[in-house]
């Protein structure tokens, strides 16, 4: 009696195999969005006379709130990574998530990631990323990169900013039409 010898692949692999390669296909092999659109380095703009400056110092804040923010600026000097004081903003579209904050040689560095939390593909240009410090200091990019995000779609966000040590900083997110998302992310331990 001959006996076959050969293996036998199982359907459920080629199965898998096949619903792995159209996946791979239909995202064109890419499962998190452009990784390098809104990383980029700002640069700090003169407050601009006339303009209202934004409430990031401690004196609204709670005496446990005002003892972890100072902590958190002594953390960041020691080129440790802090929490953001508003880590997460959320509308209909957009999902902004401030994972970390460090302060290294170029200034402070923001990460975070950036989901597109609706049933439409939205388009997150870097000029749609204003920080101010508490100074009324805006910190910008020349940069024009942008990412178009498709439902359920996620990019890193990485942002330096020249802010010196001590100020508070706001980050707002602008994507008309709707109202702009803001994030405190820093409150401000010196006295400008």
């Amino acid at each position: 009696m001959l006996r076959d010898t050969r293996q036998r692949i199982p359907g459920w692999i080629w199965g898998l195999a096949l619903g792995l390669g159209l996946i791979l296909l239909s995202t064109r092999g890419r499962f998190i969005a452009n990784e390098t659109a809104l990383q980029r380095q700002f640069a700090a703009q003169p407050a601009a006379a006339g303009i209202t400056l934004p409430r990031l110092d401690m004196g609204d804040l709670a005496p446990n709130i005002q003892r972890l923010a100072d902590e958190a600026q002594h953390i960041m000097r020691r080129g440790q990574p802090v929490a953001a004081l508003t880590p997460v903003a959320q509308n209909q579209r957009v999902r902004v998530e401030v994972l970390h904050i460090r302060r290294g040689a170029a200034g402070v560095q923001i990460q975070g990631q950036v989901t597109n939390v609706g049933p439409a593909v939205v388009t997150v240009s870097i000029h749609a990323f204003e920080l101010k410090d508490n100074t009324g200091t805006s910190y910008t990019s020349a940069d024009t990169a942008s990412v178009q995000l498709g439902p359920g779609e996620s990019t890193s966000l990485d942002l330096t900013v020249p802010l010196p040590e001590g100020r508070g900083l706001r980050l707002t997110v602008n994507l008309p039409p709707d109202p702009p998302l803001e994030q405190v992310l820093l409150v401000a331990t010196d006295i400008n």
